[in-house]
């Protein structure tokens, strides 16, 4: 087995239009990469002549597939490295691209430990709105249940995706003004809180709230991958930016231990983003069912709801519990525990959940200024709400500039991978 694990998001630009050579460019490119599980967007026609594209690229990489519905996405993965358990249909949702995912095995991990699921997204190209509801749908492979012994465990996510947006806090975000192409600018932003147009980071923030995180916004604390971008400037649309990213469970975010790009000039339009896990702590996270115990919220929340329904009943919740016998003097039910904080941008588990003012300007997206802001100059917009988690998802309790927390950053240092 590897020491490290190698997982790749890589958007191939319609799937190299039907070129199979371009194709096997993408292909030489993950295996130079030594990839493990590539997550791809943009495969039309691959379901045709009997899914012949999928199965030339089983027999180019060695890999075995997932192909999503509709042959917008697929999944590859080593069977050397992963073992699938099964796939994850999308529903009947309107998407965009219908995502493909699959419960995976970690190879050399047993029964008793957690599967992860490998999910490969791609929003919306043009409408913000639709961005908005799939991001939230997306959330939903975070939720996934595996039982282990009769009791639900809820799996970790990997997902790649093309999220035709930008991540909260990118120093790579263009301002509006900077898109020549006219219909970009609408495909890109969304209206702000004072009515201007801001660029959208929507879908991060969704997802981040989910407790899934762009591993590269998690390593640019204290690493330089800040600058990298996964789309080259272009005439029409933007300068250098970043669209492409993989989130991950934040429970597994101890095995990252570096993320880079694939140049992918001459084979689409999009870099892939390349991130590298060492295999034995994520073999130790994945085996470490105290982890990923599924709190009983869904079903206690079912069978509180029926017993509140029967006659004289009530929520058991809000129900006093008795002491001793019938008629001896009851007590409130305990208080639920405090939520714990993080702070908006994705200084996950390092950072206060206090929040400076920001400003936002016509035609810019929050904390960036210009003296080109259509003539309005900048608006402060009011500060945001600190974003709170359950207790699972973070170690700190919710602080005020007064009483700053004490965390843990959520950072690895495994061996480097050359």
């Amino acid at each position: 087995m590897p020491e490290h694990i190698n997982i790749i998001s890589s958007n191939v630009e319609c799937n190299g239009r039907g070129d199979a050579r371009v194709r096997a460019a993408a292909h030489r490119a993950w295996a130079e990469a030594d990839a493990h599980l590539v997550l791809q967007q943009e495969l039309p026609g691959a379901d045709a002549d009997g899914k012949s594209v999928m199965y030339e690229a089983d027999h180019r990489l060695a890999m075995n597939w997932v192909l999503g519905p509709a042959s917008y996405t697929a999944l590859f993965y080593d069977p050397k490295v992963f073992t699938c358990l099964r796939e994850w249909e999308p529903g009947r949702r309107t998407w965009s691209a219908p995502p493909a995912a699959a419960s995976l095995r970690l190879v050399g991990t047993g029964p008793t430990a957690m599967p992860l699921i490998g999910a490969s997204a791609h929003l919306s190209y043009d409408s913000y709105a639709q961005r908005e509801i799939e991001a939230g749908w997306t959330t939903g492979y975070a939720d996934k249940t595996h039982m282990i012994d009769g009791i639900p465990h809820t799996m970790p996510a990997l997902i790649g995706i093309d999220r035709n947006s930008y991540r909260t806090g990118d120093p790579n975000i263009p301002r509006l003004e900077e898109i020549p192409n006219l219909p970009h600018r609408a495909h890109r932003s969304r209206p702000g809180p004072d009515g201007t147009r801001i660029m959208d980071t929507v879908p991060d923030e969704t997802l981040y709230l989910a407790g899934l995180i762009d591993v590269v916004g998690h390593l640019s604390a204290d690493r330089d991958v800040s600058k990298l971008t996964t789309m080259a400037a272009s005439a029409s649309h933007s300068p250098a930016t970043t669209v492409d990213a993989v989130y991950a469970d934040h429970r597994l975010l101890p095995a990252l231990v570096d993320a880079a790009t694939i140049d992918m000039h001459g084979i689409s339009d999009h870099d892939a983003v390349l991130t590298r896990w060492h295999r034995a702590t994520l073999t130790d996270l994945l085996s470490d069912l105290s982890l990923w115990a599924t709190p009983p919220a869904r079903d206690t929340a079912r069978r509180l709801r029926a017993a509140a329904r029967r006659p004289g009943g009530t929520h058991p919740t809000h129900r006093a519990a008795p002491t001793g016998r019938c008629g001896e003097k009851r007590i409130p039910a305990p208080a639920p525990p405090a939520r714990t904080c993080a702070h908006p941008d994705h200084g996950f588990l390092e950072t206060p959940c206090t929040s400076p003012p920001y400003t936002r300007h016509r035609g810019g997206p929050p904390g960036r200024t210009s003296p080109r802001s259509c003539g309005t100059g900048s608006r402060t917009a009011p500060t945001p709400p600190a974003r709170c988690f359950p207790p699972s998802a973070l170690s700190a309790p919710c602080s005020t500039p007064a009483n700053p927390p004490a965390v843990t950053p959520c950072t690895s240092s495994p061996t480097k991978g050359s």
